[in-house]
């Protein structure tokens, strides 16, 4: 950020600063070398463009006019700040090509970047790096805390708003401006800061400054931009603004630069742990975060509007979204990188929508730094500014059929037909509509595109949206030079949905069981590794035991405590350490107190999430266990009573005995549940609903039977291959016949469905079996492929009819034989 200069003492050097940039600029100008390509417009004058020059008020007209006559050769256009070469795009592969450094952005002069602190995005390759890796790599970790700070700022402004009949009306412009800037406080600077109104306003405003600079400073010629910027009020109030960012933003990097790292997914930590050399220091991070802020605001402000209008103008559309949304936000189970990933005619919308409304009538902005040799000979010289021109490029035919016609499904279209990534809103196309080509696109890209979705989404399942009564033309957009800006003043109205539509259906929340930390993942960096893959698809909730594993008990807990699960936002459940055949004794008092502590002092906290009585104890007395962890409760050793293998009848007496005496009673049960063992639906069910108990299903793939693994006879290397003790059991409890015939079954409709046996156990169990949304499911692994996969076939959605129907043909036959088994 510039300095403010003090004029008294300068003026002398001030002239002569004149008068040498005088003298550059008819070098330049007269002597400097041009290529030998047409020219649209008037050719540069000595003193150079501001907004009150040609281009500035027929931009529209002279980009159109050189398009028309060159859209497949170079050509000068001189515009408000720049000469510039316009390039067609079937040169972006030859670019594409070229060094990334040897083309450099133009935000500098585009946005007088001297004075606006804008120039930091030519100080190196830190925001590319950070947007292009940490902030792409966390969209599914950040989907729901973003939409749920959407949902927050939603409420506030209507609020805020006047009601008439349940209609309530809001300035479309500024809602949205306030939905995006609170959205991307969340993942610039995390919860403990994203709603604090000195952070927002300042960050805000200065966004506004920034316009405020850059249009004050067009109205006068370049040269004189060192005099003028520091009398300017809008430049003074831009570097007030800057001393409150650093202020706020100074101390927070120096205080996370000693925490660790894992616990924040935000653009301040991603900024300390890429940074490295000079861009380390504190203040250029602090300088670096509102040029990335603005960017990441002024980009999805815009679009968003633009997408909102479409919608309020072409209402027919809204609620074949709107069905859309919720059927994805049903089938992936929330707000998830998938969710996003699958609303196709909602991206097809966004893509469309920004085709005949680009923020910029020109992208590709860059300067040569050095010569660029075309496959036509022709050489760009040295610090040449290009840009391809894409406003016109988005309404030629010969690209686009019928492009003047807005059809919000084109592009879902195309994709159904074709299923290219390039048909993607996000897509980095040279025929695309606003992101660039190859490694010069836009970075953020993915995020503006997840952020976009859920402002929509926030949107429309919580209301209908329309423009005022009596309106039903879009509103003209404001051309100012190359940048195109929606209405400022267009109102929006908002009427409730009542009710809300519900997207949830009830699908069990996933829980990762830790029994593999210690055997599989033996070392923190490797349960470390898994963390970070359950962190970025939203699995939060760890399942762990004292005996976990069962070839190093405990071993579990300190591996979740030496990487700090907690602190990094995991909810861990533990289970009471059995280790005897029997269990007697394992709950008197003194066992289940040494037990919860050594466990919390393994883990490092205070508290756990649940604490499980993994098997009932028939030696101790009922009433003792039901005390013990009671008093344990109230001294805060676990929010959460829970129990597992407990049979019906012994649930119940325990309830009662909670109950009779005050005691906290239990809240889980965690039991075993697959689509081949289904006996605690009728068996345990009933209790648990009753008492509002909700149930955690291990072994939903049957221990890996529904694998076919043993099926088959390739069981080598499975929980069946073996002579072990837990081997022989797992033989007893699935290599039966019954079971072999069901497995033919399934696989018969699988194959003919052309997925996998294991697809289909974990989507049953996710979207079609008893579960509920109280309800969890614990998936365990050996391997981050095999979460990796597990994951992945859940969020491939619920099953289709021909494979729920064997599901339950295959049950009819094994009742009888299992369905006491729980």
């Amino acid at each position: 950020m510039a300095v403010l200069i003090d004029l008294t003492a300068a003026v002398p050097f001030l002239w002569l600063g004149i008068l040498g940039a005088v003298a550059v600029l008819v070098y330049q100008k007269w002597f400097g070398s041009e290529l030998d390509i047409p020219r649209i417009g008037p050719k540069p004058t000595i003193l150079g463009n501001t907004s009150k020059g040609e281009f500035y008020h027929r931009s529209v007209e002279m980009v159109n006019e050189g398009y028309a006559k060159y859209k497949d050769s170079l050509y000068y256009l001189w515009t408000t700040n720049m000469d510039r070469v316009m390039i067609p795009a079937k040169y972006m592969d030859e670019f594409n090509k070229v060094p990334r450094s040897h083309l450099k952005l133009t935000a500098t002069v585009r946005h007088s970047g001297k004075y606006t602190g804008m120039d930091i995005a030519d100080e190196g390759m830190l925001g590319y790096d950070v947007c292009a890796g940490p902030l792409s790599q966390n969209i599914g970790r950040l989907a729901q805390p973003v939409y749920d700070e959407i949902l927050y700022a939603l409420q506030g402004k209507i609020s805020a708003a006047k009601e008439v009949n349940g209609v309530y009306t809001v300035p479309m412009y500024l809602t949205i401006l306030e939905l995006v800037t609170a959205s991307t406080a969340r993942m610039f600077v995390g919860p403990d800061l994203c709603r604090d109104t000195e952070w927002l306003s300042t960050v805000s405003g200065y966004t506004v400054d920034v316009g405020a600079v850059a249009g004050d400073l067009q109205k006068h010629y370049k040269f004189l931009h060192p005099i003028i910027a520091p009398r300017l009020e809008s430049y003074k109030q831009l570097q007030r603004r800057f001393d409150k960012i650093c202020k706020i933003l100074i101390p927070i990097f120096e205080q996370r630069r000693n925490m660790d790292s894992k616990a924040h997914a935000d653009m301040i930590q991603w900024l300390i742990d890429t940074a490295k050399g000079p861009d380390t220091e504190s203040t250029r991070l602090a300088r670096r975060m509102p040029f990335l802020n603005m960017a990441a605001i002024h980009t999805t402000t815009h679009t968003t509007v633009n997408v909102i209008l479409d919608l309020c103008h072409r209402p027919e559309y809204i609620q074949p979204l709107r069905e859309e949304i919720i059927e994805i936000m049903r089938a992936h189970g929330g707000v998830k990188a998938s969710t996003l990933a699958n609303l196709k005619k909602l991206d097809s919308f966004m893509k469309e929508s920004q085709r005949l409304n680009p923020m910029d009538l020109m992208i590709f902005n860059r300067q040569i730094a050095k010569p660029v040799t075309l496959s036509n000979n022709i050489t760009i010289p040295q610090k040449t500014f290009i840009s391809m021109p894409i406003y016109p490029m988005c309404r030629d035919p010969e690209r686009y059929p019928d492009p003047e016609t807005f059809d919000g499904y084109r592009f879902y279209k195309l994709r159904q037909a074709k299923e290219q990534s390039r048909y993607q809103f996000a897509a980095s196309d040279r025929d695309g509509p606003g992101w660039g080509f190859g490694k010069f696109a836009c970075p953020g890209r993915f995020w503006a595109a997840a952020q976009i979705k859920l402002v929509v989404m926030a949107l429309l399942l919580h209301y209908d949206i329309g423009y005022p009564e009596g309106q039903t033309d879009r509103p003209e957009d404001i051309m100012l030079g190359e940048k195109r800006t929606p209405s400022r003043t267009q109102q929006m109205v908002l009427k409730r949905l009542d009710p809300a539509p519900s997207f949830n259906m009830g699908v069990p929340k996933l829980i990762f069981g830790a029994a593999s930390f210690g055997m599989n993942f033996v070392n923190p960096e490797d349960v470390q590794e898994v963390l970070d893959y359950l962190k970025d698809n939203n699995i939060t909730h760890l399942d762990t035991a004292g005996r976990y594993p069962p070839t190093s008990p405990g071993r579990s807990e300190e591996l979740l405590g030496e990487t700090k699960a907690v602190s990094q936002g995991f909810t861990i459940d533990t289970k009471i350490l059995t280790l005897s055949p029997d269990h007697r004794g394992e709950l008197k008092k003194s066992a289940i107190e040494k037990s919860i502590n050594t466990s919390l002092q393994r883990m490092g906290v205070e508290q756990v999430n649940t604490l499980h009585i993994h098997f009932p104890d028939l030696e101790t007395p009922l009433k003792e266990q039901a005390e013990t962890f009671d008093s344990l409760h109230k001294a805060g050793k676990f929010k959460n009573l829970g129990v597992s293998n407990f049979q019906p009848e012994l649930l119940q007496e325990f309830i009662d005995i909670c109950e009779a005496n005050g005691y906290i009673k239990p809240t889980v049960y965690q039991g075993d549940y697959s689509a081949v063992n289904r006996g605690m639906e009728k068996k345990l069910l009933p209790i648990l609903k009753k008492h509002g108990i909700a149930y955690n299903a291990f072994r939903v793939l049957a221990s890996g039977f529904l694998s076919g693994k043993l099926t088959n006879g390739n069981a080598e290397g499975t929980r069946f291959d073996g002579d072990g003790p837990m081997n022989k059991f797992m033989q007893s409890l699935y290599n039966q016949e019954s079971l072999h015939n069901a497995l033919k079954q399934l696989e018969e409709t699988t194959c003919a469905l052309g997925i996998t046996t294991i697809d289909a156990a974990l989507r049953w169990a996710y979207y079609h079996s008893s579960l509920e949304k109280s309800d969890g499911i614990i998936l365990g692994a050996s391997s981050i492929k095999q979460i990796k996969s597990n994951v992945e076939s859940i969020s491939r959605g619920p099953l289709p009819q021909e494979c729920l129907d064997t599901f339950e043909r295959i049950w009819e036959t094994l009742e009888p034989v299992r369905g006491d088994i729980l």
